[in-house]
């Protein structure tokens, strides 16, 4: 029993250790207007996250039209995990969505899906999924005064 309660507490524990956090900053758009939000991965000093176990989903696109996601580069290095040359990020990364506005102006909250894995040295973090809610104003260009 006591083994049980040991996995048991390893598996609830794998989000809540790990050092990584995904935030979006939002984004302001004129009606039809595109503009790229912007969804932030946190990579603390010391810590590495990998590009093949990080993705990217929308799950409600609020009443916007949304592009696909594209990663951004990432350094080819040996992963000191594995030992093998592997795509990483060592710097937060910043995953550009593209987002069109309706002509509508409004509040919208765009819902990502962020999955990722990353390590410090030789320990590696379980695989974390958060959503992260984009939010997303549209409004109208301000009228320019006439000076």
């Amino acid at each position: 029993m006591l083994l049980a309660f040991s996995l048991s507490s390893a598996v609830h524990a794998g989000p809540e250790a790990s050092p990584f956090r995904a935030t979006s900053p939002g984004l302001t758009l004129a009606p039809l207007a595109t503009g790229p939000a912007t969804v932030i991965i946190t990579v603390p000093p010391g810590t590495t996250l990998y590009k093949d176990m990080t993705e990217l989903t929308v799950v409600e696109p609020a009443g916007l039209t949304v592009g696909e996601v594209s990663l951004p580069p990432a350094i080819e290095k040996e992963d000191p995990a594995l030992g093998l040359m592997r795509e990483l990020w060592d710097m937060d990364v910043y995953i550009e969505l593209p987002v069109t506005a309706p002509a509508t102006p409004g509040d919208h909250e765009v819902v990502v899906e962020a999955i990722w894995q990353g390590c410090k040295g030789t320990l590696c973090f379980m695989p974390v999924t958060e959503q992260v809610t984009v939010p997303v104003r549209v409004e109208a260009p301000k009228a320019a005064v006439d000076e």
